[in-house]
């Protein structure tokens, strides 16, 4: 599963892979700045975990970041059935399926 998220914000503090918008109050308009990614999770009956992740950059939206995700996935785990073992993405058996 791809996912976006913003992970942080905050009117204080700036790095140079910080976001930024202009947030409108009846106080006036300030700068905020944030972190935003894309996360690869694998998603299973009973458990669930992080891939990876990548972050969106300035003038990007979350399709660019997870493209550029997939991708690199792929490329580094190439046969997932190596590591992810079938039966964590089986659901669990039910009073109806015994």
């Amino acid at each position: 599963m791809l996912d976006g998220h913003e992970t942080h914000a905050t009117r204080h503090r700036c790095c140079s892979g910080c976001l930024q918008r202009t947030i409108k109050t009846r106080d006036g308009e300030y700068t905020e700045y944030y972190h935003r990614l894309v996360s690869m999770l694998l998603v299973g009956a009973e458990i669930c975990f992080q891939v990876d992740a990548e972050p969106i950059v300035a003038g990007e939206d979350e399709v660019a970041a997870a493209i550029r995700l997939f991708d690199r996935v792929v490329e580094d785990y190439p046969r997932p059935s190596t590591w992810w073992p079938a039966t964590a993405c089986t659901p669990a058996p039910t009073s109806s399926t015994m």
